[in-house]
């Protein structure tokens, strides 16, 4: 479900995951990496108070487990989802064209339809392993 929000404090919530009682809420952009950096207790706050402010306060006595990840600080990774800005969905072909003639991107972010997905990561790795053989003379 993802909230229309007048502002940038919004997020949008994964619930029951595969059939579970598993619920994820997400919050990206630059208000997500400056909630992250406030800690775990601040995301579990604004998760709790943004579910109420949708479903009610009796929502908070529902959420038995609480857990945050902090993806944009563990340094192989720098953040965990990709997003393109409203409209800007095209630049996602930038990434796939070679840099420099020899570096080819891969992964869910650089696909134009797929984005987010296992799909999309695979299609385009097969499409950048596609290319390097190409440029080996492989193909």
């Amino acid at each position: 479900m993802f909230e229309r929000s007048d502002n940038r404090q919004t997020a949008a919530i994964f619930a029951n995951m595969s059939g579970s009682t598993i619920c994820v809420v997400d919050v990206g952009g630059t208000f997500g990496r400056e909630l992250s950096a406030k800690g775990e207790a601040a995301m579990v706050d604004f998760a709790a108070t943004w579910l109420a402010g949708l479903y009610g306060t009796d929502i908070k006595n529902s959420v038995k487990r609480r857990h945050a990840t902090r993806w944009n600080n563990e340094p192989w990774v720098l953040g965990a989802w990709s997003a393109a800005a409203p409209g800007a969905q095209s630049a996602r072909k930038i990434m796939t064209e070679p840099i420099s003639g020899r570096i080819f991107l891969a992964g869910e972010a650089t696909h134009e339809s797929l984005w987010g997905t296992v799909n999309g990561a695979w299609d385009s790795g097969e499409r950048a392993a596609d290319a390097v053989l190409k440029l080996i003379g492989r193909r």
